[in-house]
């Protein structure tokens, strides 16, 4: 745990201070006295998501990591604490990165970020004995990833009822239909990957009435959250969905290494589609998460949770398969290091380092969770 505790440290740090062009000098009363009113400067929507998700993993490690024999309210404040100080020390060095602007706007919705993993920690952390009684100690897995999963079809998680937004949602839909292929296949992969996280859960026979109630239900809220919209291709993939449930996640015969091939399938379709190639090589971008960290932060935290979900869920398929954990790490890196390099000779896409290190970090983080030691529960004697 102290591992992915300093790999979160410094993944926020790296995102809060990319790309690390310092101008160190003396700072003039006029740039400190811009920084202290700048908590009356309201953020961009994206600029506000990316900041509360970039915390959202320090509450989330901290309040699991901290000694509990203080209490709840003694972790809480410990984590909050020392969210504070991160996020204003990381506020502080932005003020000698000309490309940045520190605000101190940005340290609550950091610390928002901060309680709301913390919250999440504590409620899990509450069920992790119980979930490991049955000796399933990778039940927290399915649940972050059936969060991810939420997290990019429902961001920013704001509903509206007006009727012209609700329009406009189905405007691709009704008005503009269009079918991509990779559109198609990463829906289909996406939902029968949450339905095997569900059954994994606990939750029975997804297949069927109940995984198209949960598809109406998701396609619901995404016409009646702002800047969503359902397109053909969402319908589509959850239409193949539906019906490949029946094979895939039968109670009596679930078959993860098949869900392992469609979702490699809808990998390489989704790093490679439309299949164009390149009339000159391209150049590899050796800085991680550069691509990430540039452009619009709303689109790019829902690229992020996507992709959070897409890989965590093979490394997770593959686990489950039998597969050791230098195999399930090793293979979806080694994947998806082959679609970048891929990507140097096919068109639309930028070929970069970042996808095979998130699903090394995602890997390492499942691994770390599963090796945790967890206190069992005492059986509760009888009156």
């Amino acid at each position: 745990m102290t591992v992915v505790r300093i790999i979160v440290i410094l993944a926020i740090a790296y995102g809060s201070l990319f790309p690390f062009n310092f101008q160190f000098g003396e700072l003039d009363g006029i740039a400190i006295e811009g920084f202290l009113r700048s908590w009356r400067v309201g953020p961009s929507r994206g600029d506000l998501l990316g900041n509360i998700i970039l915390f959202v993993p320090f509450g989330f490690i901290g309040t699991i990591a901290v000694d509990d024999r203080g209490g709840v309210l003694r972790r809480t404040a410990l984590v909050l604490l020392a969210g504070a100080i991160f996020a204003s020390a990381l506020q502080f060095a932005q003020l000698y990165l000309p490309s940045r602007t520190a605000t101190l706007n940005d340290v609550f919705w950091n610390l928002l970020g901060t309680v709301v993993g913390g919250l999440g920690g504590i409620i899990l952390s509450k069920h992790a004995r119980n979930w490991t009684l049955s000796g399933q100690s990778l039940q927290l897995v399915p649940l972050f990833l059936l969060g991810c999963w939420a997290a990019a079809r429902l961001i920013p998680f704001v509903p509206s009822v007006d009727f012209q937004a609700i329009k406009n949602s189905l405007k691709p839909l009704l008005l503009h239909p269009e079918i991509t292929m990779a559109g198609v296949v990463v829906n289909a992969a996406s939902w029968l990957a949450a339905a095997f996280m569900l059954q994994q859960l606990g939750v029975p026979r997804v297949a069927g009435l109940k995984l198209a109630l949960i598809v109406l239900a998701t396609f619901a809220l995404k016409v009646l959250i702002v800047d969503n919209a359902v397109t053909a291709s969402n319908v589509a993939g959850a239409s193949l969905a539906w019906l490949l449930a029946f094979f895939v996640l039968a109670p009596d015969r679930q078959r993860p290494l098949v869900l392992v091939v469609i979702l490699v399938g809808a990998l390489v379709t989704q790093g490679l589609d439309p299949f164009v190639l390149r009339p000159e090589t391209a150049s590899l971008r050796w800085v991680p998460f550069s691509d990430f960290l540039n452009g619009s932060m709303y689109h790019n935290s829902v690229v992020m949770v996507e992709k959070a979900f897409l890989y965590g869920s093979l490394i997770y398929l593959l686990r489950t398969s039998g597969f050791g954990w230098l195999g399930c790490i090793s293979v979806p890196a080694s994947i998806l290091a082959c679609i970048e390099i891929a990507q140097l000779f096919f068109a639309h896409h930028t070929p970069a380092v970042t996808d095979p290190l998130l699903a090394i970090l995602l890997g390492a983080g499942m691994m770390a969770l599963e090796r945790a030691p967890r206190t069992p529960v005492q059986p509760t004697r009888p009156a």
